[in-house]
């Protein structure tokens, strides 16, 4: 029996059994889907999978109930110039799952399922962390299927089974957003909400790599809002999608109900990925930092933080002034054109990455110090990339180098991603090789030649730190 929360008394929530009760929680957001699609298409894919995956449940949990709340239409999200989103903060979705989970669980309720229905990487594992705190608190009682179901290739095996799908899916990847899978969805859902017109959208592909910097994606969307194919969508693809989403979830929770290898649907493939998660993780036993406070042996208070596009001002003059300060950089003083904007949109694409970042140290909100990491392209090199560090000559000899790198080697190692790290520095450059062996550092090799600085050839070492 399924019965909305909304609908039934304190008295009555209280005289359920709650070891044969399940409470379903919708959690998807309001937000653009291009111009053809309304903007609640998240939450109508979220309420009709609920809704059909319960009806196969009450077939095989006769004696159960089925507690249904009303949805909770926000998300997150990071594409801009659209009206109709509303997208929260990463944080802000795991500590409102949290306390609204947290909520259900001291109504005495055993199994809490949350269906969302918005495959964005970050809102999915957003749920998960908090569903994990949940259950590491108050015993496995949260379950959040979504992001496996959604990241999984071997449980979207199933769906392959229909050749046309199959055949679709190859033909046309990448389909992130309003594009056939969505349009299908909801011809079959809610075909009145779809717009006509949806034939004549253009196709708008984005790549897994952009997907990772939404001012890109926002750019390439401008004026549309889909990333995919709709032109292709059809009805008949809709009911084989949605009837699919319902098997499959029927068979995560069923999964879950009986406590029987359900830990195969608890978490989107990306979970132990840094880059998406919330900023208060643990990985391991040690949190993931994105500030550090150090006092300096002078007594100075050194801020040692990621850098932003609102850096870019300080990043453009602090170069300008360390590239006449010492001779053992690739560039010297004039030499390159440093401007605020070349640096935001430098800082800006260290930052779409995952594998890649730019560091600064910081006195008195005066940066001091700056390491950048920038990882390969390519999958076949995106675990290596090179290192690129300086101090302002004012500065050196109290430990701000080795602070950046102490910073750097944490960040590589929780990546998960960064399995080597390179860099060069000439053979005369004595105290930065004792640095570098001081974290691991390894030479590997003499690149003759390799610096041409006033009439004098000077050769580099090649030096690398694995990462494991």
């Amino acid at each position: 029996m399924s019965k909305s929360i909304m609908e039934i008394t304190w008295e009555e929530l209280e005289m359920i059994d709650k070891e044969k009760a399940v409470m379903f929680i919708t959690f998807a957001p309001i937000e653009e889907h291009g111009k053809h699609l309304p903007l609640g298409v998240d939450v109508f894919q979220s309420k009709q999978w609920e809704e059909e995956t319960i009806k196969l449940l009450e077939d095989e949990f006769s004696d159960y109930e089925f507690l249904i709340m009303p949805p909770l239409p926000f998300g997150y999200g990071n594409i801009v110039g659209f009206p109709g989103n509303l997208h929260l903060k990463q944080d802000t979705i795991k500590r409102v799952a949290y306390e609204v989970i947290e909520n259900v669980v001291n109504w005495g309720m055993k199994n809490i399922v949350i269906i969302a229905g918005h495959a964005e990487p970050k809102h999915l594992i957003a749920i998960e962390e908090a569903c994990d705190e949940i259950n590491t608190k108050y015993g496995v009682c949260a379950f959040s299927p979504m992001g496996a179901i959604f990241s999984n290739e071997k449980l979207r095996l199933n769906i392959r089974h229909d050749h046309e799908i199959e055949k679709l899916l190859n033909k046309y990847p990448n389909d992130f957003h309003a594009g056939w899978i969505e349009t299908s969805n909801m011809l079959d859902i809610k075909s009145r909400l779809v717009k006509a017109s949806y034939p004549e959208q253009p196709d708008i592909c984005i790549n897994h790599e952009d997907m990772v910097c939404p001012e890109k994606v926002s750019e390439k969307i401008k004026g549309f809002g889909h990333m995919g194919y709709p032109k292709i969508a059809s009805a008949k693809l809709g009911e084989l999608l949605n009837d699919w989403m319902t098997q499959t979830l029927f068979e995560a929770i069923r999964a879950f109900i009986i406590r029987d290898n359900y830990q195969i649907y608890e978490h989107h493939f990306l979970y132990n990925n840094p880059f998406f998660r919330t900023s208060n993780i643990v990985t391991g036993n040690r949190p993931l930092s994105h500030m550090k406070e150090i006092i300096l042996r002078n007594g100075n208070k050194l801020i040692i933080r990621k850098a932003t596009s609102e850096d870019a001002e300080k990043t453009a003059n602090y170069k300008t002034v360390i590239a006449g300060e010492s001779d053992f950089l690739t560039f010297g003083e004039n030499e390159i054109a440093i401007t605020t904007e070349k640096e935001r949109e430098s800082i800006e694409s260290i930052n779409c990455k995952d594998n890649s970042i730019m560091i600064i140290a910081l006195l008195d909100d005066e940066i001091v110090g700056l390491i950048v990491f920038r990882g390969g392209d390519r999958v076949r090199v995106r675990h290596v990339g090179e290192i690129g560090v300086t101090v302002r000559k004012s500065h050196w000899g109290l430990g701000i180098g080795s602070f950046l790198f102490e910073f750097l080697i944490e960040w590589a190692k929780q990546t998960g991603i960064i399995r080597k790290m390179n860099l060069r520095v000439r053979t005369d450059n004595e105290n930065a090789i004792k640095l570098y062996e001081k974290y691991g550092f390894k030479k590997e090799g003499i690149l003759k030649r390799d610096f041409y600085i006033n009439g004098i050839f000077y050769d580099s070492i090649s030096m690398g730190l694995l990462i494991d």
